[in-house]
This record gives C-alpha cells, sequence and structure tokens, in this order.
C-alpha cells in the first residue's frame, strides 16, 4: 500500500514539472516573440564612408551599383562605363580588391557590362546586348548564350512583340536558371514580368508574375498613354522594382505605397503597406509627363519635367535579406543652375522608409536633401549594405574618391 502511494505521488510530482517547465517554455517563447515585436529600430547617422578611385574611373556615373556577398564576404561593386571594368572594393576596408578590365574587341569582347552579377568570385554573369556570358575574374569568356537576343549584320534587333530579358536585383544563377526580368515595347495587363533562363537550353521556362498583379489599374494607364502620345507628348513607363530573400519575392512600382509579397514561384501571399502615410503616391496621369518631349529636326530631345510628384525612386533590400528601404520623394519644384539653360527638378523633401521583413513595421527618417544626391529616376548613386543604406555625398569635389553618406541601423 505504501509502495503504491509512493509511485502516485511521485507520478503526481513528475506531472507537476513537465507542466512548469512546458509553461515555462511558451512564456520564454511568447517574451521572445513580444521582444522582436517591441524591439525598436532607429536609423541614425553612420558617417562618411569614402572609396578610392583610380583615373579610368567614370566619377559621376557607377553603373549596376550594389553591395554583392561573395563567400560570406562584402564586396561594393560597380562598372565603369569609361574603364570597361567591373570594380570590386573589401566593404569594411574601403580597399580596391579587384579591377576586372572586359575586353572591348577578340574573341572575349563585351559589349556593356552594367547588368552583372557574381555567382562565385570566379563565376560572374553578365547581361549584353548580344545575350548572357560567363566569364571569369580574368574576363575571358566561358560560356555565351543569346537568352533570346537576335542579331542581324552584327546589329541588335527588336521586335516589339518580342520580350528583352535583363538582369535585376533578384537575378541569381541557382539549379542551372537564372531569374530574370522581362521587357516588352507594347506591354498589356496579361504579359509576365519575370521568367526562369534556363541556361543549358538557352530559353526562359516558366514565365511568372502578370504585370496586372503590380499595376492594377492597367488599363486605366493604357488609355492615359494613348492620349498623350496623340496630343505628341511622351508618356513615362512604370517601372516595376522587385528584390528578393531566400523566402520571399518583393514587389512594388514608384506609384505604389503597397509591397507585394510572393513566394519564389510567383505566387502572391500577402499586401503590406509601405508608404508615407501623410503623403500618397501620385496617379499615373501626374507621373506620366516626368520627361518632356521636344521635337527637333532629327527626332526628339528629352529632358527631365522641373515639377515632380510624390512617389517611390527605388527598393532594395540588405544583403542579409532583413530589411528593404525604399525612398520616397514627396515632389520636385523648378531650380535654375548655371550649368543648365533649362530649369532642373530639385527635391524639396525625401522620406527612408525602411520595412523590417521579420515583422513588417515600417521606421522612417527624413533624408537631408541638401547633402546627399538623390538622382531622379537612377539608382547611381546608393547602395545598401548589412550596416544602413548609403547616398553619394552631394557637390564632393575631390574625384580622386567617392564619398558615400551612410544611414545606419541601430536595432
Amino acid at each position: 500500500m505504501k509502495a503504491k502511494l509512493l509511485h502516485q505521488t511521485r507520478c503526481i510530482l513528475l506531472l507537476c514539472f513537465f507542466i512548469v517547465c512546458a509553461c515555462g517554455k511558451r512564456d520564454n517563447i511568447e517574451r521572445e516573440n513580444s521582444d522582436l515585436e517591441n524591439a525598436s529600430i532607429t536609423i541614425v547617422d553612420g558617417g562618411i564612408k569614402k572609396f578610392s578611385l583610380d583615373n579610368e574611373a567614370d566619377f559621376l556615373n557607377f553603373q549596376g551599383l550594389k553591395s554583392s556577398k561573395i563567400d560570406g564576404k562584402e564586396y561594393l561593386v560597380f562598372y565603369g562605363r569609361h574603364a570597361h571594368a567591373i570594380y570590386m572594393y573589401d566593404y569594411q576596408t574601403s580597399s580596391l580588391f579587384r579591377k576586372i578590365s572586359l575586353k572591348k574587341v577578340g574573341p572575349n569582347a563585351i559589349q556593356g557590362g552594367h547588368e552583372f552579377f557574381f555567382h562565385t568570385m570566379d563565376s560572374i554573369f553578365i547581361k549584353t546586348s548580344r545575350g548572357v556570358r560567363l566569364v571569369n575574374s580574368q574576363a575571358e569568356i566561358l560560356t555565351k548564350r543569346t537568352a533570346g537576343s537576335r542579331q542581324k549584320n552584327g546589329i541588335t534587333v527588336i521586335s516589339s512583340d518580342v520580350p528583352i530579358l535583363h538582369f535585376d536585383n533578384v537575378s541569381k544563377f541557382e539549379n542551372g536558371r537564372i531569374d530574370m526580368t522581362m521587357t516588352l515595347f507594347n506591354r498589356t495587363g496579361e504579359d509576365y514580368e519575370r521568367v526562369m533562363f534556363d541556361f543549358e537550353s538557352n530559353q526562359g521556362v516558366d514565365e511568372f508574375i502578370q504585370t496586372k498583379m503590380l499595376i492594377n489599374n492597367f488599363d486605366e494607364v493604357t488609355e492615359i498613354k494613348k492620349e498623350r502620345r496623340k496630343r505628341g507628348e511622351f508618356a513615362s513607363e512604370i517601372p516595376i522594382h522587385f528584390v528578393s530573400n531566400d523566402q520571399h519575392l518583393y514587389g512594388t512600382t514608384p506609384l505604389s505605397d503597397s509591397l507585394y509579397v510572393f513566394k519564389r514561384d510567383g505566387e502572391l501571399i500577402r499586401t503590406v503597406y509601405a508608404g508615407v502615410p501623410e503623403v500618397q503616391a501620385a496617379a499615373y496621369s501626374a507621373y506620366s509627363s516626368l520627361l518632356i518631349q521636344d521635337k527637333i529636326k532629327d527626332g526628339f530631345n528629352y529632358f527631365e519635367n522641373p515639377r515632380q510628384p510624390p512617389y517611390h525612386e527605388n527598393t532594395l533590400i540588405s544583403p542579409d535579406g532583413k530589411f528593404i528601404y525604399r525612398v520616397f520623394y514627396h515632389g520636385a519644384k523648378p531650380k535654375f543652375t548655371e550649368e543648365s539653360e533649362r530649369a532642373v527638378p530639385n527635391v524639396f523633401k525625401a522620406t527612408l522608409i525602411l520595412v523590417d521583413l521579420d515583422t513588417y513595421k515600417l521606421t522612417y527618417t527624413d533624408l537631408p536633401v541638401d547633402e546627399i544626391e538623390l538622382k531622379l529616376r537612377s539608382s547611381t548613386s546608393s547602395f545598401v549594405s548589412d550596416e544602413g543604406i548609403h547616398f553619394r555625398v552631394l557637390d564632393q569635389e575631390n574625384e580622386d574618391e567617392v564619398q558615400f553618406r551612410l544611414f545606419k541601423i541601430n536595432r
């Protein structure tokens, strides 16, 4: 009887022990989740980061500017048109790590070079007007693919009904395929924005994400374009911005205050707000006139409309895939300069939007528009590292180096 009572007592004590442990574990999990939700993220001034330039670097134009992680190490990379080279800088030390000089003639000739990404240190994919080239660190072409590009007498032929494939921030080589974006001159809402390009077979094998998923008023946009063209006016296209991490693909446009979250195969799973509450992005009727067209004897001249509506200039993601950055222009007013005969657009206010991809919480900070370079319709003056977002310093006089102002994440 005593043995039975002792056994029952032990069972009860053991059961109580497991209940207490389970409750403690649940409390810890809930506390961790609560800490994640309540974690305060701010954006602080991280100072100036400098990178020395050689005498061939194009000081005014860094094409394909971005941060790339290769073998776990972070590099600042860009294409220099004057040097016809890809520059690689060690991000932490700011020192030039490697300069990959591309060939202009011969069997290893590369036409252009601003669309590129690193697969490994010795495998670099470059999208040219003649297709995709895989080169090594010595700029020797290992493999060529046309990727839908057509040539006639050495000249690239463009057809209005054939999409042109491009690399973007999402593009990478995985399982023999490259995720690429597509451009059509006569785009419809039913067309697709992305394609998986099979490198071995040299063809697109899977198109996904229809245009109308991101531009949901596409018919209205089309009508506005038609009306402007009837009047002899230029109608600006709506670019679509994509970024990605290992889990998701994120898409949006300059005129959308939303961020569309897709599975990597293109299935839309949610939409999240990623705008500025007090100002709404413009309608296409205002955005369509970003460029003004002047007819001249041999064609047309284009220049930026000095009055610009509010819109999102770009969308970037940190290399670790944890944060998305958006730069929102509140608008631009005309400004006259000695260098220009016309008034140029001057951004009077810009807001940096930080999207935490764990919680989708937003953090805002006003950018010092008089101190950093905010090029309209251009992404050659900013890049994102795991530390934060970098903007070129405005009106820099020393052309022996490039200076970036860092806006750093503080957690």
